[in-house]
């Protein structure tokens, strides 16, 4: 069971913060802004989704989270048959006895981010015309559900396209698949895009990196 302490902006898992804010919207992969209100929290809005081909995500970790914690967060849950299928999503209810995990996934590869998206002048021109774009690079998934049941879903997996609902289908190589919608995130990061160059000179992003900045 990992340390898990949930704040109103942010969740501490193991010593390392994760964002809250807005956090229904952040699908993985999607594009957005970094929206900085003052006197407020910085929160992510999305602007557009992963439309740059085939972009490869991995199951990182799952740790067990007790209700004291879930009660907390205002999220639903995806839920797991005792076989790992998922079978939809529900509410956190008053079932202090119900077992709560988190799930994280998240870009398997960084360096494969610029690489697809400097491939259309397109998609280079809507990032840059976002103000302090950011790209969601992880998530962590509230699942009602065991340890044990997340098993199904280690090791690399791939990114279908999100539905009318912004749902999200991770599907395995052997087939098995987890699906989630932005009503079970619970926390995210972004990332930042490093450009060739700077200003208008900007023409293909050198890599992403972590916004650690929480102000």
């Amino acid at each position: 069971m990992g340390k898990i302490k949930v704040l109103t902006n942010f969740v501490k898992i193991n010593s390392q913060k994760y964002r809250r804010a807005s956090a229904e919207s952040a699908t993985l992969g999607s594009i957005g802004s970094k929206r900085m209100p003052i006197a407020k929290v910085p929160r992510f809005e999305r602007v557009f989704d992963w439309k740059s081909g085939k972009l490869e995500f991995k199951q990182v970790t799952t740790v067990t989270i007790d209700y004291s914690q879930v009660s907390k967060l205002n999220a639903r849950a995806t839920v797991l048959s005792s076989a790992g299928k998922v079978k939809g999503e529900v509410s956190v209810g008053s079932n202090r006895n119900a077992n709560y995990v988190l799930t994280k996934f998240e870009v398997f590869d960084k360096t494969a981010v610029p690489r697809l998206l400097n491939k259309s002048k397109t998609t280079l021109k809507n990032i840059k015309n976002i103000k302090n774009a950011r790209i969601i690079s992880s998530v962590w998934v509230l699942v009602k559900g065991s340890e044990s049941q997340m098993n199904t879903f280690d090791g690399s997996v791939s990114i279908s396209k999100p539905g009318a609902r912004g749902e999200v289908s991770i599907t395995r190589s052997g087939g098995s698949t987890f699906s989630f919608s932005p009503n079970t995130v619970i926390a995210y990061t972004i990332d930042k895009f490093k450009w060739n160059k700077k200003g208008l000179k900007r023409k293909s992003i050198k890599k992403i990196q972590t916004d650690q900045v929480w102000r």
